[in-house]
């Protein structure tokens, strides 16, 4: 039988459960990368098409830059509610975000010749890298739940 109790929350194992799903989307992007590169169309028979890379590009860099402001604004309203659990959300949207820019990568790849793809994968990379998970971050959450 279930009690309506809740149990208290570790946030050494939510820093885990984080970690591991960053790096799961991480190696996502790297797996994507080399799908298009190795996988795509030669780039021969693509037609070069800028305004395709231009509109991918936008979406692709503007979305990993929102991403960090929208993590940041999430992780805020979590400790400000005292809901540990938001932060995970917070992460975890954060991240796709950031995998936005590796589709599109990928279809730059697929859809034309140009070469410039490969940036958009950085950005994808760097954009990971600055919402990675923060052990500070989800014991702040913890904590001010707790208190």
């Amino acid at each position: 039988m279930r009690t309506n109790q809740t149990r208290p929350v570790d946030p050494q194992s939510r820093y885990r459960t984080l970690m591991i799903i960053w790096g799961a989307i991480l190696m996502n992007v790297l797996i994507i990368f080399v799908l298009a590169d190795f996988i795509g169309p030669e780039r021969s028979r693509l037609p070069k098409n800028p305004q395709l890379l231009i509109a991918l590009t936008a979406i692709g860099t503007s979305l990993m830059a929102a991403s960090y402001f929208f993590q940041q604004k999430m992780m805020a309203r979590a400790v400000q509610q005292q809901r540990a659990e938001s932060m995970s959300s917070a992460y975890i949207v954060a991240f796709a975000m950031c995998e936005v820019a590796a589709l599109c990568g990928m279809l730059v790849r697929l859809l034309t010749n140009e070469r410039s793809y490969y940036f958009l994968f950085v950005i994808a990379v760097i954009g990971l890298i600055v919402n990675a998970p923060r052990r500070a971050d989800i014991t702040n959450a913890v904590s001010a739940k707790q208190i």
